[in-house]
């Protein structure tokens, strides 16, 4: 009917078809909860594998919507950026972010397609985790995450670690997605790791380094 007010779905497929010059096709829109302070869209799109979702929320009183369509888009670049960080302490290395769809980090208009990797960098900190897989000698590797928290603190950048000590080098250029979520690869392959969040306030870790922040193969 002329005149009426366009529905929240209407808003919401309207803002990331503009914000992002693509079709999506729509899932589902619900609020997940009453206390909820923001409705949930789903949608799905051709650029992405079978069963990851995008997630949209529109806040319910400051009608500002969010997204992390755009975390999926950067997730390779941000994979580069980081690596290239961690190469001169680490040396050759891999790095797998977070699936996003299951991770805390929607964010607004801006940064939208075509933001520069470090402008983005800084406006996803805190709000994402990565795996870092590294083949270099554990005796140094408590100096070796305070140089990369270092690193990353010149770039305003935060995140959660995990950090993988591999057996062999040879297989880090083997690395799959399909490897991390596998038990059997993970006992065969990997020797330490080490579980460690930056805070995006201070770009300092959340507690003082401790031995039992370090695990053996198998107890990841």
């Amino acid at each position: 009917m002329a005149g009426c007010s366009p529905t929240n779905k209407d808003l919401m497929m309207s803002y990331m078809e503009r914000k992002y010059n693509e079709k999506f096709t729509f899932e589902s829109i619900g609020t997940q909860s009453r206390d909820r302070s923001y409705m949930q869209m789903l949608l799905s799109s051709a650029s992405l594998p079978p069963g990851e979702y995008i997630r949209v929320h529109l806040d319910k009183a400051t009608r500002e919507i969010t997204d992390n369509y755009i975390c999926y888009l950067m997730r390779g670049q941000m994979n580069d950026y980081l690596s290239n960080l961690a190469q001169p302490i680490y040396g050759a290395n891999r790095v797998f972010s977070d699936v996003p769809e299951h991770a805390p980090r929607l964010l607004p208009e801006e940064p939208g397609p075509g933001t520069d990797i470090e402008t983005y960098a800084k406006a996803e900190s805190g709000l994402a985790a990565y795996t870092f897989y590294v083949c270099k000698d554990e005796f140094t590797r408590n100096e070796d995450i305070q140089a990369l928290r270092s690193a990353f603190e010149a770039k305003e950048f935060a995140c959660s670690l995990l950090m993988i000590y591999l057996k062999d080098p040879s297989v880090l250029g083997q690395i799959t997605e399909s490897d991390i979520r596998n038990k059997d690869w993970q006992n065969t392959n990997i020797y330490m790791t080490g579980i460690f969040t930056i805070m995006p306030d201070t770009y300092k870790f959340e507690s003082p380094i401790e031995a039992k922040d370090w695990r053996r193969r198998g107890n990841i």
